[in-house]
């Protein structure tokens, strides 16, 4: 099951270029030495089917100073994407996975946002000798996703765009992937291909500042 993540995973992946050594599941500790086949672990073994359920994430009672630490955060040492799975075996070819994810060497932010919003999954991206290993938060989705950053994007000073596009992403597909209509449609997919372009816009701009 080849996953394409493009330029949009490059935001995340960055962190892992030439210093990490392994990426470990905090669900069951599995260890890996790519990301890719960490993320084909999580949604082989760990994500269940999308279905449309009351969100689990609680944002309605997050104070001023909360929201907008989140969002710098997720300005700064996060990012909103969606990733790409061809699927062989199934009636639609491709599956797209929304994902927003805050990352720090630092686990207690990390913790701190989790325990604030209620909802994501940990991972620890192992850092070979010398280097700090990134503690990384996913939060995955529709439903969670379109709250989350219903609340933050009034805060978002740069990633506000890739927010808006997310949104649209989000909506849409609340809107009917029940039963045999859980194809993507052609709006979908060109908001993936907007994301796409968006992050890798970001990563060009950050690299040029370097």
């Amino acid at each position: 099951m080849p996953i394409d993540w493009g330029e949009a995973g490059k935001n995340l992946g960055a962190h892992a270029t030439g210093s990490i050594d392994s990426f470990v599941c905090y669900i069951c500790g599995s260890s890996f030495p790519r990301l890719r086949q960490l993320w084909g672990h999580r949604i082989g073994k760990h994500v269940r089917t999308v279905r449309a359920k009351a969100p689990s994430i609680t944002v309605h009672s997050l104070t001023d100073v909360q929201l907008g630490y989140i969002a710098a955060f997720l300005d700064g040492e996060g990012g909103i994407q969606i990733t790409r799975t061809d699927r062989r075996d199934r009636d639609y070819k491709i599956a797209l996975h929304p994902n927003v994810y805050f990352t720090n060497t630092c686990e207690r932010p990390i913790r701190e946002i989790k325990n604030w919003i209620g909802v994501g999954s940990k991972v620890v991206a192992r850092a070979r000798q010398g280097r700090k290993d990134m503690h990384i938060l996913h939060v995955s989705g529709y439903r969670n996703i379109q709250l989350l950053l219903g609340v933050l994007i009034p805060h978002l000073l740069i990633k506000g765009p890739q927010a808006g596009v997310m949104l649209e992403f989000c909506e849409s597909r609340l809107g009917h992937f029940a039963g045999r209509d859980r194809q993507f449609n052609q709006r979908e997919l060109e908001l993936y291909r907007t994301l796409f372009r968006l992050n890798e816009r970001g990563v060009r701009k950050n690299a040029n500042a370097r």
